[in-house]
């Protein structure tokens, strides 16, 4: 491999820091001091005016109210305060049932899974062929005894935009609780918690060009009694989350939404000319491939997020492709999981074959990606699988 810089292409595992966010930041990370529990004393007033705004930024990019925002560590340690949290709650009233997804990401199927171990029942929908979770599947499979339906609103690894409105209508009028991990959405699509009617929703700040390590929960007033804590401490964020809030990451995620909220129209503009240039580069030097769930009799602006592209290259395993591409960085899947070797549970769920899903990368940019990078990025995409198809056609 080069030693020499490559083009990022895997913003879909995560962000890079936009420099108006790191500017914000930067005084909390030395100038200023302060523990916003600790109001006697004017540091710690400063710290909590800093993460009141910041939470504030953070409810209106997606409608909420600020007392609804709850801080994590990030995604998957909010996915997991819902689905563990709720579990007493659920159990008391009888609600062992779930409804979910097999594209969900992992910080949804396993503690899916370990409510499995106790007792609970798991009903997984079934897919469009497109990708989408089947909207009429999610309500069919409803019964008296569910409490919960969780479905992701982007899915990280194809972008399709699941149907969440269809099973908004399907819930009204029944006491289920509807989660959704709204990592991948914010500022990509649109996300709304009341136009949604989501009583959760989980929000990540590394996925839309904010620092690691901070995420949040949404959760709906009238049911955050239902929560049962994870994590036991000092009482912050209503006891529901205990410990000393991080002020500077916190800054920072309000900062990252309020610049995604003003710049998602053009960032969309810009991303779908950048999807455009791979796919025609690929098109004119006559590559076979097809885009995993990608589904042509649909509008692609309406369902799916144009900066995530899933493609699956005939006859090319994708390790070859990470050996032989020297220019850019990209992924062969989701980076949920610390086992870089573990086959896309995404693919497999949609109906891609072993041979497919071992031959498919995922390509996805962002904000600091430019127009000439993605020229650079699709000329070489297409020479390399070309030569790589045309070797394994004269085999």
């Amino acid at each position: 491999m080069s030693n020499s810089p490559t083009i990022y292409m895997d913003y879909a595992a995560t962000t890079p820091m936009d420099k108006r966010v790191v500017d914000a930041m930067s005084p909390w990370w030395g100038d200023f001091v302060g523990n916003a529990s600790s109001l006697q004393n004017a540091h710690g007033q400063m710290a909590k005016r800093a993460i009141d705004k910041a939470q504030n930024q953070i409810a209106d990019a997606i409608g909420a109210d600020k007392d609804e925002i709850i801080f994590t560590s990030g995604a998957t340690e909010a996915n997991n305060m819902v689905l563990l949290g709720l579990a007493e709650h659920l159990k008391s009233e009888g609600r062992t049932h779930i409804v979910t997804s097999k594209t969900e990401h992992a910080s949804v199927l396993m503690p899916a899974m370990q409510l499995m171990r106790t007792g609970f029942d798991v009903a997984f929908s079934t897919l469009l062929p497109c990708g989408m979770a089947d909207g009429k599947d999610v309500l069919a499979a409803l019964n008296e005894n569910t409490g919960l339906v969780s479905i992701q609103a982007v899915n990280n690894e194809t972008g399709v935009i699941n149907p969440l409105d269809e099973v908004k209508a399907g819930l009204m009028g029944t006491d289920i609780l509807f989660h959704c991990d709204a990592a991948q959405a914010l500022g990509k699509a649109p996300f709304n918690v009341k136009d949604t009617g989501v009583d959760f929703a989980t929000l990540s700040a590394h996925k839309v060009y904010g620092p690691q390590g901070i995420g949040a929960l949404y959760v709906r007033r009238e049911v955050q009694s239902y929560l049962k804590p994870l994590v036991y401490g000092g009482g912050q964020q209503g006891g529901l989350r205990s410990g000393t809030l991080p002020t500077a990451l916190i800054v920072g995620f309000g900062e990252a939404c309020a610049i995604a909220v003003a710049e998602q129209s053009a960032d969309k503009q810009r991303f779908e000319n950048y999807h455009q240039i791979i796919r025609s580069a690929l098109d004119k030097a006559q590559v076979t491939y097809k885009i995993n769930g990608h589904d042509h009799g649909k509008d692609s602006t309406l369902w799916r997020v144009p900066n995530i592209m899933n493609i699956c290259f005939e006859g090319v395993e994708n390790e070859w492709l990470l050996e032989a591409i020297q220019g850019f960085a990209f992924s062969t899947g989701s980076a949920c999981s610390a086992n870089g070797n573990k086959t896309s549970h995404v693919l497999e769920a949609i109906g891609c074959t072993a041979t497919e899903v071992n031959s498919s990368i995922r390509l996805s940019f962002g904000r600091m990606t430019t127009e000439q990078e993605i020229q650079r990025v699709a000329t070489e995409l297409a020479q390399v699988v070309s030569s790589l198809q045309e070797l394994t056609q004269a085999a």
